[in-house]
């Protein structure tokens, strides 16, 4: 286990929560590129190949594709995916402040917390250090934006380790 990663996907998916691209399926909302600038702040001088994605129409909408290439070109492309939004929610259904991210008891809380913005994190995490460790043999790729989250209640996760 690498303390310092997890730490760093922790602080990581607090800030996801804390963005609160909250996404109640109007073209307006959501907001990602919110997340999609955390993210590609994050990744940045890791030697990775970063695109933002903005749909026509939609601004705010913001995805985020980084890519490295791995040592095989014959070998089939990793995709690691997730989300950067969340479902709209009624704080009163909750025991905690559900974009707080707080870190309670070693467990992060807060609204996508286990709903893929936890995965989200830690993808980032292993993709930033794609270029100081071993180069894959797959050719992955790291994709995140607009997505659909869980239902209104209280969800946490427990920090992952990378």
């Amino acid at each position: 286990m690498n303390d310092a990663l997890t730490g760093e996907t922790v602080e990581l998916l607090q800030q996801l929560i804390r963005n609160r691209c909250v996404n109640d399926g109007t073209v307006a909302s959501g907001q990602e590129v919110r997340n999609s600038d955390l993210l590609r702040a994050y990744l940045e001088g890791s030697g990775l190949d970063i695109d933002v994605y903005e749909p026509d129409g939609a601004p705010g909408r913001a995805s985020l594709v980084a890519r490295i290439e791995g040592t095989d070109p014959a070998a089939p492309t990793l995709c690691l995916m997730g989300h950067t939004d969340v479902v709209p929610v009624t704080p009163s259904h909750w025991t905690r402040d559900p974009f707080g991210g707080e870190l309670v008891n070693g467990e992060v809380w807060g609204r996508g917390a286990i709903d893929l913005l936890n995965l989200t994190a830690s993808a980032g995490g292993r993709a930033a250090r794609w270029s100081i460790w071993p180069a894959p043999t797959r050719k992955p790729a790291a994709r995140s934006g607009p997505g659909t989250s869980a239902s209104d209640t209280g969800t946490r996760s427990a920090p992952t380790t990378c």
